[in-house]
């Protein structure tokens, strides 16, 4: 997809500019799903209330900033760079709330703080989850992806250490972990890292099936 290549072309700076301006509307979208889901109807700011969505981005951007958001490299985020994101929303969201009750106003119910702070959770972690998935997972063809032509690998060891082979080898532009092989019984049919894990007995069918 173009659109995708473009952003992928941008400079550094430029691609922070971007991640603050949808963060911004990401922000003040999620207070409007805060009070909607309070009030269980769509609700729009009017009047005074106006400028409390408006202050929203002024929070918490330079909040943002404070804990490193745009300093993350969208394709490698990890577990690490989403609690920053959890303490930098956190953080947000109880300012938005000190600056909201201690305006006099009245306007805000309490319980929107905590949605909000939920639902601002979900968009800006999510959309960067998302982003991370376009950017690194996308299938071919998907989104005008050119034709996957990674090769796939089998990982044998499903511990710590493959494990972290198969997040390193997920970013590859050379191949792609299809499964785990491991003889401890315990692990064979689970799960690691969204991987499979086989019996080394089935390695000759993992061949064929992934070539």
């Amino acid at each position: 997809m173009k659109f995708i290549d473009t952003l992928l072309g941008l400079s550094r700076p430029k691609k922070r500019i971007v991640m603050m301006c949808a963060d911004v509307v990401l922000v003040m979208m999620a207070l409007t799903v805060a009070h909607s889901l309070r009030v269980n109807r769509l609700y729009l700011p009017f009047g005074d209330e106006i400028w409390l969505w408006l202050i929203a981005p002024f929070l918490a951007l330079p909040v943002f900033v404070l804990f490193g958001l745009y300093r993350t490299v969208i394709r490698y985020i990890g577990f690490s760079s989403l609690w920053r994101v959890f303490q930098a929303i956190s953080l947000y969201a109880l300012l938005w709330g000190l600056v909201t009750f201690m305006s006099g106003l009245h306007l805000t119910p309490r319980s929107v703080v905590i949605i909000n702070w939920l639902v601002c959770l979900l968009f800006i972690a999510g959309a960067r989850m998302v982003a991370r998935w376009v950017l690194t997972y996308r299938a071919p063809g998907f989104l005008g992806a050119e034709r996957d032509i990674r090769k796939n690998v089998v990982i044998y060891g499903a511990g710590a250490a493959g494990m972290q082979l198969a997040i390193a080898t997920s970013f590859s532009n050379d191949m792609r972990p299809v499964s785990f092989v491991d003889d401890d019984t315990l692990l064979v049919t689970q799960h690691v890292n969204g991987l499979r894990v086989y019996h080394p007995e089935q390695l000759q069918r993992l061949i064929t099936e992934y070539a």
